[in-house]
């Protein structure tokens, strides 16, 4: 593989309870070449990202699953590393929540469907703060 394209996010952290949504993703993703932990809610996200101090790049995570949510997920990776970068995905996002992940400095927020050139691009070059993509994929 060339090195211009090697992924930038190499190592990812994919919470998605869906599993077909996960695994579409995950294997995409691997395609990129990117290495990628996929756990189905945020507490076994939580868990992962514990058992393996400084190996994810990236965290890319659903805002809807049960038990743990992806802002609450984003709430406990925080607390334990500010620098990580997030990319938040969800088919509800209102206003306030928007705000919400912007406070938990989340990089990207990214409306469903997500297109693979959407998810490519992200794991190419990082988009500086929280953007919110369209379905159209417009900024």
């Amino acid at each position: 593989m060339a090195e211009e394209n090697l992924p930038h996010f190499k190592s990812i952290l994919l919470a998605e309870d869906d599993e077909l949504v996960g695994n579409t993703i995950r294997m995409v993703l691997e395609n990129f070449g990117c290495e990628v932990t996929h756990v189905f809610e945020g507490k076994s996200a939580i868990e992962a990202f514990d058992a393996n101090p400084g190996k994810f790049d990236l965290l890319l995570t659903d805002l809807n699953m049960p038990k743990v949510t992806g802002v609450q997920l984003i709430e406990a990776i925080r607390e334990k590393d500010k620098a990580l970068r997030v990319v938040v995905y969800s088919g509800f996002l209102d206003e306030a929540v928007i705000d919400h992940l912007c406070d938990l400095d989340v990089d990207c927020i990214l409306s469903k469907p997500i297109s693979l050139e959407t998810l490519k691009k992200i794991i190419n070059r990082q988009r500086p703060g929280a953007i919110v993509v369209k379905k159209s994929g417009e900024v």
